[in-house]
């Protein structure tokens, strides 16, 4: 996932399983994997979490965004 800085893309979608998603945001923000669930929760089915490069950094914008639910 890294790589994708590489290709300049403006959106990326990755749909994936909870604990794999989970563990590479953690990866990209530098977040010790310890913390894998932010205020422990984790990902649920059908949520939407948000990812920015900021050109240096990935940076955790949105976590689990269940939209009302």
């Amino acid at each position: 996932m890294t790589g994708l800085r590489a290709h300049n893309y403006d959106k990326v979608l990755v749909v994936s399983h909870g604990a794999f998603l989970s563990s590479s945001i953690k990866l990209l923000t530098g977040t010790p994997i310890g913390e894998l669930r932010p205020g422990g929760v984790g990902l649920d089915n059908n949520t939407l979490t948000v990812v920015e490069d900021d050109g240096q950094q990935y940076i955790l914008r949105q976590w689990n965004d269940t939209h009302g639910r």
